[in-house]
C-alpha cells in the first residue's frame, strides 16, 4: 500500500563522529551475520507480540526481507532516544525482556543492506525510519494508519546468494528461536528452492528415557538422565538461546532451562555467569537430585 509520508527532516548518520568506530565494532562483534534475525526477533517479543511473520523475496537481482509482528511499536521519542542511540534501552529494568544492551538492531548492518526501513506506530502515530548504504536516516510521519512494526532489509544479491540468505535465516532462527512464545513464521519466494509459510516452534524437551518438569516464579526446567559423559545442555530466556552446549554441569543430566534473571552476554554468544546463574544451577541439582531421581 502507497503511504503518504509527512517529512520530518534528515538526521546524521548514527556512525557519524564520533560513534562511527563504536558502530563498526558493534556490527563487527557478531560474527555469524546471520544472527541478525535473533536480534529482531527478540525485540519483537518484548515489544509483546504474539506473532512474527519473517517473509523473504527475490526478483531481479534484490532480496527483501521483512519481519513483521503485532507488538506494541514505538513512537518518535523511543525511536530517537532509544533505537537510534548507542548503549540506551528501554528494556534495562524490565526482567520480562531480554535485549538490554540496546544495541541488537545494529547487527542488521552485518547483511550489509543497501536500505534498511522500520515502519512503525504506537498511540495512533505512524512513522517511518529509513537507513541507506552509508547508515544515515531519514524519520518521516506515515498519513496511514500502521499496527506493530516491520523491519525490512533490501538486499543486493543474485539468485544464488538469495537462495543461500534465505535457507541460512531460516536456520539461524530454528537454531535461536524454536522454544519462543510466540507464533513464528517463515516463507520464502523466487528463491532457488522457495517455500511457504512455516512455524518456527519445538517442544521444550529433552530426549531422555525419562523426564520431569520443574517450574517456579520465572523459572522452567526440563531434566532428563543421561548416560554419556557430554548431556546436552541449554540456557534459554522467554524461549530465546542464551546458550547451547554439552557439558556436564549436572552430572549424569541432560537440561534446558528458562529463567526471566538469565542473560545473554554482550556478544551473544554465552550465558552470563552470575549470582542469577548460579541460584539456577542450584535449583537444577536440587532437581536432579529430587525430582529427578524419584522418578
Amino acid at each position: 500500500m502507497s503511504r503518504r509520508r509527512e517529512r520530518e527532516g534528515r538526521h546524521v548518520s548514527i556512525a557519524g563522529e564520533p560513534a562511527e568506530e563504536v558502530l563498526e565494532t558493534l556490527v563487527n562483534q557478531f560474527a555469524d551475520p546471520y544472527t541478525f534475525i535473533r536480534e529482531l526477533l527478540q525485540n519483537s517479543l518484548d515489544a509483546r507480540s504474539a506473532r512474527i511473520d519473517v517473509r523473504m523475496k527475490w526478483a531481479a537481482g534484490v532480496l527483501t526481507v521483512a519481519v513483521t509482528d503485532d507488538g506494541e511499536g514505538m513512537d518518535r521519542p523511543i525511536i530517537e532516544g532509544y533505537l537510534l542511540t548507542l548503549f540506551r534501552s528501554t528494556k534495562e529494568d524490565d526482567l520480562t525482556k531480554i535485549g538490554k544492551f540496546g544495541i541488537g538492531f545494529t547487527s542488521i548492518f552485518a547483511m550489509k543492506p543497501r536500505e534498511v526501513v522500520v515502519d512503525t506506530g504506537r498511540d495512533g502515530v505512524w512513522h517511518r525510519l529509513v537507513f541507506d548504504a552509508a547508515r544515515q536516516y531519514t524519520l518521516s510521519r506515515l498519513a496511514d494508519p500502521y499496527e506493530g512494526t516491520t523491519v525490512t532489509l533490501v538486499l543486493d544479491r543474485g539468485k544464488a546468494a538469495a537462495s543461500e540468505d534465505a535457507e541460512r535465516i531460516r536456520d539461524a532462527m530454528v537454531r535461536w528461536c524454536r522454544y519462543a512464545d510466540a507464533i513464528i513464521t517463515v516463507a520464502a519466494e523466487g528463491t532457488t528452492s522457495p517455500w511457504e509459510s512455516q512455524p518456527i516452534r519445538a517442544e521444550f524437551a529433552v530426549e531422555a528415557p525419562v523426564q520431569v518438569r520443574v517450574t517456579g516464579d520465572g523459572f522452567e526446567a526440563v531434566l532428563g538422565p543421561f548416560a554419556g559423559p557430554n548431556p546436552p545442555i541449554g540456557f534459554y530466556n522467554r524461549g530465546i538461546t542464551l546458550w547451547e552446549s554439552e557439558e556436564p554441569m549436572v552430572p549424569g543430566v541432560t537440561f534446558r532451562v528458562a529463567g526471566r534473571h538469565l542473560e545473554h552476554t554482550l556478544t551473544r554468544d554465552n550465558v552470563i555467569r552470575d549470582q542469577h546463574f548460579l541460584e539456577v544451577l542450584t535449583r537444577l541439582r536440587v532437581a536432579a537430585r529430587d525430582e529427578l531421581r524419584s522418578e
